[in-house]
């Protein structure tokens, strides 16, 4: 075979059970994967948890700000309930308190998580090249000629990096999700009318965005052909240089490259266009939820205070929607780079390779042959 095997153009039975197939496939690729997942998608929550404080503290302290003469009580007249009905007495400086420290928390943990998710990253890039790298010279060489050799330069060069790439997308997508819940519950506490908009605008985006998940699949298996077409011409003109220019070949050989090289660049066009796409569609649904709130308001039971916090909340919790689904198709763009690393690494080890004996510990005499001998089969 000239290529790794491509996974089949049927498309998946539900739009979001590509999460659970990739998850499957890295759980075969990275070690303890589900326990860095969960520290990293643990610390992105609290980020997202400190955020919506921050926010909801924010608007307490303009409008507490707003207000003329002395305050006394809470800050705000709906922060009690928010708080589950507990009588809280904030004073000014104390809000504040809480304000900036909820701020710079959100900072710290969104630093601190930013370090270690390049750190994990890398380390997942750097043990997926040494296992392919490793599975290279163990596997028969008979199995080694089927593929062709800028295939495996590909894989081991470029399509690693999809393993920690679909890593990081699942961490973003646990990120989201729990974000999505937390958001969601404060905005169902402050304004459950604004809330259940919030609810069918997730829906309504993830089911507009999912029509572009068969597309988003089979543009990364074309990017990854018409890149591993580009990589095998280049091979083949390095290995036979000398041939190239013995027979005059320069012009023609420059000639393919430009057409693949736009090929590929052609490719990244149509992702870029995709993902333009789907930027506009996910701006424009959130400009129709917000305007049908600002256009309802008059008519939903919902505090002047509460139903603006809730507003700002939902705004704030559109990239959170947004993103969700824009990792979901990116896994469905790597599905052709991570089946390749799989194919690769599910070879079956050379016998010899695999089989070890005793190991010699000295060599008291020299090794001899006798009655040795070679001829070439006469065909």
């Amino acid at each position: 075979m000239n290529r790794f095997q491509k996974p089949s153009s049927a498309k998946p039975a539900a739009y979001n059970l590509i999460v659970g197939a990739r998850f499957r496939e890295l759980r075969q690729l990275v070690p303890a994967l589900r326990f860095k997942m969960s520290v990293m998608i643990v610390m992105g929550i609290l980020t997202g948890l400190s955020e919506m404080v921050g926010i909801t503290l924010l608007v307490s302290l303009v409008f507490l700000l707003g207000q003329q003469g002395p305050v006394s009580g809470s800050a705000i007249a709906w922060l009690p309930a928010f708080f589950g009905g507990v009588d809280l007495s904030l004073s000014k400086p104390v809000l504040i308190g809480i304000l900036i420290g909820s701020i710079l928390f959100r900072i710290f943990l969104g630093c601190a998580n930013s370090l270690i998710a390049s750190t994990v990253n890398h380390r997942i890039s750097d043990r997926i090249r040494d296992r392919l790298y490793a599975k290279v010279l163990t596997i028969p060489f008979q199995r080694f000629q089927d593929y062709e050799r800028s295939d495996l330069i590909n894989v081991i060069a470029t399509e690693s990096y999809a393993v920690s790439s679909a890593h990081a997308s699942l961490v973003r997508l646990g990120v989201n999700l729990g974000t999505i819940v937390i958001f969601g519950i404060g905005m169902l506490v402050m304004a459950w009318p604004i809330a259940l908009l919030g609810l069918a605008f997730g829906f309504i985006h993830n089911f507009a965005l999912g029509f572009f998940a068969g597309a988003y699949r089979r543009l990364g298996v074309s990017a990854l052909a018409a890149v591993e077409a580009l990589t095998q011409l280049s091979w083949t003109t390095l290995q036979t240089l000398k041939a190239v220019k013995s027979f005059g070949l320069e012009t023609r050989h420059q000639q393919l490259f430009e057409t693949l090289s736009r090929d590929v660049g052609q490719t990244w066009r149509r992702s870029d266009r995709m993902g333009a796409a789907t930027s506009l569609l996910s701006e424009t649904l959130t400009f129709a939820v917000i305007l049908t709130i600002i256009l309802s308001s008059e008519f939903l039971p919902v505090d002047f205070k509460a139903a603006l916090s809730a507003t700002i909340l939902l705004y704030r919790l559109q990239p959170h929607i947004k993103e969700f689904d824009s990792q979901i198709l990116r896994l469905y763009e790597m599905e052709a780079s991570l089946q390749n690393v799989l194919a690769l690494l599910s070879e079956k080890d050379d016998i010899k390779q695999a089989s070890r004996g005793e190991p010699i510990s000295r060599l008291a005499e020299a090794i001899v042959f006798h009655n040795v001998s070679f001829a070439y089969e006469r065909t």
